[in-house]
């Protein structure tokens, strides 16, 4: 229910607007005679429009209408009044009155304008408040977003969260805002485009890279970065969210070195690993593999091979049906140990035999079906010159 306050000193006009106002039955109007007791009746009272004439005794309508705008700020306040004098129309919609209606003429018709514009200028006010409110709250979770949050348009800089000022050290947020966004970049990487790309449909992700950036202090560090689309109170712009990724990178790093001494050391000590899915009986190979027998994948057709062509192709043929049969009831059984070992002969491509040690490791189901078999194969022809399957 809308709650309407109309002040007028004239008592008959009171009643009829009240009549025509609550008609819809969406309104209740409470009407005061003089400005005084619309104030009164403001202070105890939420309203969320007034309507006011303008010449009343000891406050008139402008009067009550900047006392209205100093202690109420936006309520929607109508002037409707028989002074059509161009002076007062002015000084009304400047002191910050919602519209201005002059009396007169066919009551009807009047006070029918008068209910438009009263919905009207409710309207308005409400969708300005959840504006308001929708902006606050959009800020609130920039502001306290565990990430690194920046809102621009046309590739400059309009919001930033105290995150993202600290990941790019700035601490004067008036320093950053309007900034060319590109400036975040690494001088190398401010070529390949703007940072914010063209205005598109809000919700739509535009971007997501990873880029270096550039800090205050010229200092470098690289960032992940997702832009995507969104609509502000005055038009489209990018909602950009930065992660700083120095340690994932150095994390990276860290373990890309240590895949390269294990490959190393893998290749010292003739290792190599493998994958066999008990599903397609298909084993997944790898380089250090092939090389153990002295060829590649490419010449093999490729990391994955059938168990059958593996134990024709490579395994020695006085072990070939041996290994066949310990295999495949290690593997129809399940193996009761989650480990196995054993030694075998393998023909490498240039005809030389050696001998290799295979250790599995089975992968099972909830069930305790095996899924997936992991092995790993070591030549130990220099250290075991034992020929004899176990």
């Amino acid at each position: 229910m809308l709650q309407i306050l109309y002040v007028d000193d004239e008592m008959s006009l009171l009643e009829i607007g009240k009549i025509f106002i609550e008609q819809s039955g969406d309104a209740k109007v409470d009407t005061a005679l003089s400005g005084k007791e619309a104030m009164s009746l403001m202070s105890s009272k939420e309203y969320d429009a007034v309507i006011s004439d303008y010449q009343m005794p000891e406050i008139n309508g402008i009067e009550l209408l900047k006392m209205v705008r100093d202690k109420h700020k936006g309520i929607p306040f109508i002037l409707f009044t028989g002074k059509g004098r161009e002076g007062v129309v002015i000084e009304a919609l400047n002191n910050g009155a919602d519209f201005y209606l002059q009396k007169g003429g066919d009551p009807i018709s009047q006070f029918a304008e008068l209910r438009h514009h009263l919905r009207q200028a409710i309207s308005r006010h409400r969708s300005e408040m959840l504006l308001r409110q929708s902006e606050e709250r959009f800020r609130s979770i920039i502001e306290d977003a565990p990430v690194a949050l920046g809102v621009g348009r046309h590739g400059k800089a309009l919001y930033a969260n105290q995150r993202f000022m600290h990941m790019f050290g700035y601490e004067d947020k008036a320093e950053f805002l309007k900034m060319d966004f590109n400036l975040l970049l690494e001088p190398s990487q401010r070529d390949q485009g703007p940072l914010l790309p063209a205005d598109s449909e809000a919700g739509t992700i535009l971007i997501e890279t990873e880029l270096m950036g550039l800090r205050k202090d010229g200092t470098h560090f690289p960032f992940h970065l997702i832009v995507a689309s969104i609509n502000l109170e005055d038009g489209p712009g990018h909602l950009a969210v930065f992660t700083d990724i120095t340690e994932r990178k150095r994390a990276e790093e860290r373990s890309q070195e240590n895949l390269s001494r294990l490959t190393m050391a893998m290749k010292m000590a003739s290792i190599a690993f493998w994958k066999y899915d008990l599903g397609t009986r298909t084993m997944e190979l790898n380089d250090q593999f092939f090389a153990l027998f002295g060829t590649t994948a490419e010449k093999e057709g490729g990391y994955l091979m059938s168990r059958d062509t593996y134990l024709q192709e490579f395994v020695h043929p006085d072990d070939r049906e041996r290994l066949a049969e310990i295999e495949n009831n290690d593997y129809a059984s399940g193996h009761p140990y989650p480990y196995l070992q054993y030694k075998y002969r393998v023909i490498r491509r240039d005809g030389s035999v050696r001998t290799f040690v295979i250790r599995l490791n089975f992968l099972k189901d909830d069930g305790g079906r095996t899924l997936t078999i992991e092995g790993v194969c070591q030549d130990i022809t220099e250290q075991n010159s034992t020929v004899a399957c176990h």
